[in-house]
C-alpha cells in the first residue's frame, strides 16, 4: 500500500464517498 501525500486525498475522497463509515475502513 503507498503511504504517503496521496494518503490524505484518498481517506478524504472515501470519507466523502463511503460517509464517516469509510473512515474506520481507511483506519483499519
Amino acid at each position: 500500500m503507498g503511504y504517503g501525500t496521496r494518503k490524505l486525498s484518498d481517506e478524504y475522497e472515501v470519507s466523502e464517498i463511503l460517509g464517516r463509515g469509510g473512515f474506520s475502513v481507511v483506519r483499519k
